[in-house]
């Protein structure tokens, strides 16, 4: 149990460290898009005037929103050909039935072992009310 403990303190920590390093990445490449957009924008209006410039980054960072946005839209799957061996979906089979029958034979062992502590034998009734 310890080591299960210890096992999952661990995962934790790793991903609070990426989490960490992840938003300071993020922060950072935040600072630098806005100071090279600015630099854009300086450079542009002392090519032509302000309004050139604004139009020119404003029309630049819509056009690479449209493009994010088209990327993060969900994609169409094709249908899988099914074959007549595999169970329908939510049916779960054999396959589905797993997890289940491990969470009740772990809760089973727990309830042996506790029994085995308490001093009451597997075999025997509870004898909780005396008869």
């Amino acid at each position: 149990m310890e080591t299960a403990i210890a096992a999952l303190r661990g995962a934790i920590q790793g991903v609070a460290r990426q989490f960490a390093l992840q938003g300071a990445a993020a922060i950072l490449l935040l600072a630098g898009a806005s100071f090279l957009t600015a630099a854009l924008w300086l450079y542009l209006s002392q090519l032509r005037d302000a309004l050139f410039a604004s139009v020119t980054v404003g029309a630049g960072f819509v056009g690479v929103a449209l493009v994010l946005m088209a990327l993060a839209r969900p994609r169409r799957r094709a249908p899988r050909a099914s074959s007549e061996a595999e169970a329908p979906e939510g049916a779960g089979g054999v396959a589905g039935i797993a997890p289940l029958l491990d969470a009740f034979l772990f809760g089973f062992e727990v309830a042996l072992r506790q029994r085995a502590r308490d001093g009451r034998g597997g075999g025997e009734h509870d004898k909780r009310d005396g008869s």
